[in-house]
């Protein structure tokens, strides 16, 4: 009801701005879509899994690393952001295997909108018990991170210097918007970010389309096709480059990352079709549908954590395919 009545009146202010202040209006709506709410409510699920998870996260080593704000291109596109203090922090945990060898390589978990590292401990288990490093990321504005807002390109900066403090790091397994961050990371698709080498991708959920996002947002909310372009264009400054230009399969094409999709065709947040064209048109993405699992349930999943565990610790190659089972 209080959602309802919200979105209401934040319609009714939007299509007043559109008429008379089509700039402040997109700048205004970037900044709430920036804004991760901080008291989403769980399942019963979701509930039970971040109870246990905060007790197994006392048994891992929580560490900070402080980057800098941004990043902000000028319109030459050329990153502004060195000058910037190391003001903010990512808060990650780390979880070390019983026996750390010099073959024990670094699994990283990337969480969605509006989760938290404890959302993504599923895999930390199996993933030790195969002799990886494990860390798990709370991103910018989330969990115990510092920052108030998250966008694509601030996550891609954190992580980034994150991966200067750790790497070299063998995988990511990711959920949903960490998917995006994730495909990002795996390309250097952000100019001044330096591709993250990998050896394995697991996306769970992942958006296809960073401008379906956008486009999404808008509609919901009524900005007009005027304050749409605005809105749009906030990206370049913050990226480098153009909302368009942000379309995971490209990005995966130039990653060259041997990629796994998990993904529920019943998924109503993010559409399945998406991941099978990310599949089609790329040899190296491999797609595997788990039916009836949608966007969050699929996370806790026993058949996601088995697939994916063993994904990152297979040195096969991947081909590009849809499996059916």
């Amino acid at each position: 009801m209080v959602k309802s009545l919200g979105l209401k009146a934040l319609r009714i202010a939007v299509r007043i701005g559109n008429i008379l202040a089509p700039t402040l209006t997109a700048t205004t709506t970037f900044k709430l879509f920036c804004t991760p709410p901080q008291n989403r409510s769980l399942s019963q699920k979701e509930a039970a899994m971040t109870q246990r998870a905060v007790q197994r996260l006392s048994a891992a080593q929580a560490m900070d690393v402080a980057y800098r704000k941004g990043p902000y291109f000028d319109d030459a596109g050329h990153d502004q952001t060195h000058d910037a203090p190391k003001d903010e922090t990512l808060r990650y945990y780390v979880f070390e295997p019983k026996t750390v060898t010099a073959d024990t390589k670094t699994v990283v978990l990337l969480h969605g909108w509006t989760g938290k590292s404890a959302f993504m401990l599923g895999f930390a288990g199996p993933l030790l018990a195969k002799n990886f490093r494990v860390l798990a990321v709370d991103l910018p504005a989330h969990g115990a991170s510092s920052a108030r807002q998250l966008h694509l390109p601030k996550a891609v900066n954190a992580l980034s210097e994150l991966h200067q403090h750790t790497g070299p790091w063998h995988g990511i397994i990711s959920h949903s918007f960490g998917s995006a961050v994730a495909c990002v990371l795996a390309s250097g698709f952000i100019p001044s970010f330096a591709k993250v080498p990998l050896e394995r991708l697991v996306l769970i959920a992942s958006p296809h389309s960073m401008q379906w996002i956008f486009h999404g947002f808008g509609q919901a909310i009524g900005l007009n096709e005027r304050t749409q372009k605005l809105f749009d264009g906030l990206v370049r400054p913050l990226a480098g480059r153009s909302l368009a230009e942000f379309e995971s399969a490209n990005m995966l094409q130039q990653a060259a990352v041997p990629t796994l999709l998990l993904h529920a065709p019943d998924d109503k947040e993010v559409p399945f079709s998406g991941a099978e064209f990310m599949a089609k048109t790329n040899d190296n993405v491999s797609l595997l549908p788990l039916p009836g699992l949608g966007h969050r349930r699929i996370l806790y999943a026993a058949a996601t954590i088995r697939a994916a565990t063993g994904f990152v610790s297979d040195n096969a190659e991947v081909s590009g395919s849809v499996a059916t089972g």
